[in-house]
């Protein structure tokens, strides 16, 4: 027949940071290694994705610099989700609604917000068992300031109150 099957998976992290890091030498970019991570984690296993972002960000930032910050002032914070679960481990509930409400403003879509947070939750109970998650920079070093204020019992109970939520919505 004529459909065909292809299997196309998700380009690690590490992997992306790596090609971001070869296009860079070889185009004469100089961009912070933090900003690199960022753009790895934004682009979701994609690498045309975070190739692209690679090139918007040069020829946004070219005056001001390809640093983590400038790239966070004009793209946007994309990993809002530890942000999210800190204020909700603190009671900081006005906190937590304000960063939910740019969450979801930023994302478009409260499904897409609710699946970053679903992969934070994971990321922090991974950790918290003394494992390895894939997000790296500054996402990772939020994950394990949390992980390390959180027992994998409240992270558990979080991950299921999420699950239920997720089941109700659909």
């Amino acid at each position: 027949s004529r459909c065909m099957t292809f299997l196309v998976h998700r380009v690690p992290v590490a992997q992306i940071i790596a090609r971001l890091g070869h296009i860079c030498q070889l185009e004469g970019i100089v961009a912070e290694p933090s900003l690199l991570a960022a753009i790895a984690d934004r682009a979701d296993g994609g690498m045309r994705d975070a190739v692209m972002l690679l090139d918007q960000a040069r020829s946004t930032l070219v005056s001001e610099g390809l640093t983590l910050e400038n790239f966070v002032r004009v793209f946007g914070d994309f990993d809002t989700a530890p942000r999210i679960v800190a204020a909700m481990a603190s009671g900081d509930f006005p906190a937590m609604y304000a960063a939910l409400a740019d969450a979801i403003e930023q994302a478009g879509e409260p499904s897409a917000v609710i699946g970053k947070l679903a992969d934070c939750l994971s990321d922090l109970l991974v950790l918290c068992s003394g494992g390895m998650v894939a997000v790296q920079g500054t996402p990772l070093e939020a994950r394990k300031a949390l992980a390390a204020r959180l027992d994998a019992a409240r992270l558990t109970r979080a991950m299921s109150a999420l699950w239920d939520y997720q089941t109700k919505v659909r």
